[in-house]
């Protein structure tokens, strides 16, 4: 059984995000998530840049190394959010990455999406 992390105990960013694909999908968004692991390499490389209009770069990504990092968010998957944290963590000796799986939780949000898990 996975553990359960409560939505309110994320970043506001993450929370809003959150929020904004339960009211897309047109349901309720539970107060708590299944926070699960998998190994770094599980997941898709990542470009970091501003081809999708991201103006984050590798400075952004440098200085979340050896920061505490909120879960990556996963739905059926795909990644959906999070690419300049796996970038960071890939940057240090991580093994594995958190992430919250949205799959029994919101139907597949129409955003775009980062890649397929492995």
């Amino acid at each position: 059984m996975s553990k359960m992390i409560r939505v309110d105990s994320l970043p506001s960013d993450m929370q809003q995000l959150l929020a904004d694909l339960a009211d897309d999908a047109g349901v309720s968004l539970p107060e708590q998530l299944p926070l699960r692991y998998a190994a770094l390499s599980a997941f898709p490389d990542v470009v970091i840049g501003n081809s999708s209009g991201d103006q984050r770069d590798a400075e952004y990504v440098n200085a979340m190394k050896g920061c505490i990092l909120p879960p990556l968010l996963v739905s059926d998957g795909i990644l959906i959010d999070g690419r300049h944290r796996i970038a960071s963590l890939r940057m240090t000796t991580a093994v594995d990455a958190p992430y919250l799986d949205l799959t029994d939780v919101l139907p597949a949000p129409a955003v775009p999406r980062i890649g397929a898990m492995r």
